[in-house]
């Protein structure tokens, strides 16, 4: 959510999450995510539609870090000659945050890639499954048809044969 403030007169403009969507965010980060019956059913799809959009949070993290980076600057160029401590202060403030911010966004990105790995074993399982049912429903038809032809093949022969005897007894 964008968010207009003024910082001793420099306009600035950031994007940043909602307490509400931090709070979220961080009951996501908590939950695991498993792999189960009747899935995926709408509480998993609001999960995966919260992983689907991490791109997205990602880049509003990066957007925020942007902004912060961008609005040291500002005033760094404007004050440093005024008070570099304080800007010295606020720069390793930013630095920490960064350094915060890093480790739980891999820890994401962590929980995605397993996600996204037990997704694909899930299908496999379930793609090979559908297969050998699917395999095995065709063979029942194939051997049931083959059955009936070869019956009515040897009846065939035997009719066939039959009228081959009668036809050389009466020669």
């Amino acid at each position: 959510m964008a968010h207009n403030a003024s910082h001793r007169g420099l306009p600035l403009t950031c994007e940043s999450f909602g307490p509400q969507e931090l709070a979220r965010f961080k009951e996501l980060l908590e939950k695991t995510v498993r792999l189960k019956l009747g899935w995926p059913n709408n509480e998993d799809m609001a999960i995966l539609a919260t992983l689907v959009n991490r791109e997205t949070n990602l880049r509003r993290l990066k957007g925020i870090i942007s902004c912060t980076v961008k609005m040291v600057k500002e005033i760094t160029d404007q004050e440093w000659a005024k008070k570099p401590i304080l800007l010295k202060d606020m720069l390793l403030d930013v630095d920490e945050q960064v350094d915060k911010l890093k480790e739980p966004i891999k820890d994401i990105n962590d929980r995605i890639d397993d996600w996204m790995e037990q997704s694909r074993d899930y299908m496999t399982m379930s793609l090979n499954s559908t297969i050998d049912k699917v395999n095995k429903l065709l063979n029942s038809h194939r051997n049931d048809t083959l059955e009936a032809m070869i019956m009515a093949l040897k009846q065939e022969t035997i009719a066939m044969i039959k009228a081959l005897s009668t036809r050389i007894e009466e020669l």
